[in-house]
């Protein structure tokens, strides 16, 4: 659908990750989301969207956080270098519940930074941050592993920062490795966390 500059798209489509978070910690997430975009300009792009998933820890100590989520998103988008590269901000918010978490459910809200650029007609690089903010419902005076430094309701503050490549190395395959580190903070201390992660994605067009 097109007027003047204006140009929309629609999308929808299925999501997964599979990551191993050491000591027997599995993390399975899966899920459904759609989006609308809409060209502004030639260099300026909006998008909103809305998504629902499930968050699984199968194994290992971190089963009891198994959630669902629901959340809204919304995007600008700026070409840079004759289309060559792009900066993107998103933003979003939603609520994660039907836990057995000891501090139940949450709203959360945040934001996320992504810049990508070109290198060749087959190769390219991308650099991205995430942050968000978790509001707990439930006040506990104490927690297993630490206590809270005051009493009241969970607060946390997540932080993601990575990069990698896409290589498309053949019509309409492409793979992506990332290196990823991770930080959890949060005012129950047993839920401070922080990792480095490497992922392996291949993905097929069509």
């Amino acid at each position: 659908m097109t007027a003047g500059h204006l140009a929309s798209s629609k999308a929808t489509g299925l999501r997964g990750r599979v990551s191993y978070r050491g000591d027997g910690d599995y993390r399975n997430d899966f899920g459904l989301y759609g989006n609308d975009r809409l060209r502004l300009v030639p260099d300026n792009q909006v998008a909103v969207g809305a998504g629902i998933a499930r968050r699984r820890y199968p194994t290992g100590p971190l089963r009891e956080p198994t959630r669902n989520l629901v959340a809204v998103t919304g995007s600008w988008t700026h070409a840079q270098l004759d289309g060559k590269a792009s900066f993107t901000m998103d933003r979003f918010a939603g609520r994660e519940f039907n836990t057995q978490c000891a501090d139940g459910d949450a709203n959360f809200f945040g934001l996320s930074p992504t810049l990508i650029s070109t290198l060749t007609d087959k190769l390219g690089d991308f650099v991205f941050g995430w942050w968000q903010n978790d509001r707990h419902n439930i006040e506990r005076l104490g927690a297993d592993g630490g206590g809270p430094v005051g009493n009241g309701t969970r607060n946390d503050n997540l932080y993601e920062v990575g990069g990698g490549l896409t290589w498309q190395f053949a019509p309409c395959w492409s793979l992506n490795p990332v290196i990823l580190y991770i930080r959890d903070q949060s005012d129950i201390l047993a839920n401070n966390y922080g990792s480095t992660e490497i992922w392996m994605t291949l993905r097929w067009d069509f």
